[in-house]
C-alpha cells in the first residue's frame, strides 16, 4: 500500500495529468448558480481557461456555490446555455473577498455544444503552439 506506483511518480515529477486539453481564454459570461441554500443567483463571470470537459469560472460574486451544485452558464455563440457542476471550489483572490474562483465540470452537452468547443479549445490549442514556434 502507499508504495511506488506510476500514478505518484508521474505527480511527483510534475506531469499534467489532466484528462482534456485546457486553453487559456477570456471569455465574459453568466451563469445561474444554486447555492447551498437552494437560492438561485445570476452573476457575470469571466471563463478563464477551457477544456473539452469543462472550464476555470472567476467571478466577482458573494453566492454561496458549493462543490457538487449545479450551474447553467451562457458561453459565447455559437455555444449558447449549458449546463455544468461545481467540481472545486479553488479561491477567493486574497486581494478581494468577493472575487471567487471555481473548476467546473459540463454536464449534458449537446452533440453541437460539444463540437463546437472542442473546435474552439483545438484551435486556439494550435494557434498557441504556432504563437510559441515563432
Amino acid at each position: 500500500m502507499g508504495g511506488d506506483t506510476a500514478a505518484s511518480r508521474a505527480s511527483a515529477a510534475g506531469v499534467n495529468r489532466r484528462r482534456h486539453v485546457r486553453v487559456d481564454c477570456d471569455w465574459p459570461v453568466t451563469a445561474l448558480g444554486y447555492e447551498l441554500t437552494g437560492r438561485e443567483t445570476e452573476f457575470k463571470g469571466t471563463v478563464r481557461n477551457v477544456s473539452t470537459g469543462g472550464l476555470y469560472l472567476e467571478a466577482e460574486v458573494t453566492a454561496n456555490l458549493a462543490v457538487d451544485k449545479p450551474l447553467r452558464i451562457t458561453l459565447p455563440d455559437p455555444v449558447g446555455v449549458v449546463e455544468a457542476v461545481v467540481r472545486r471550489f479553488l479561491e477567493h483572490d486574497p486581494g478581494r473577498a468577493d472575487v471567487s474562483r471555481w473548476g467546473v465540470e459540463f454536464t449534458n452537452l449537446t452533440v453541437s455544444q460539444r463540437a463546437h468547443i472542442s473546435r474552439l479549445v483545438f484551435t486556439a490549442a494550435r494557434l498557441a503552439r504556432v504563437a510559441e514556434a515563432s
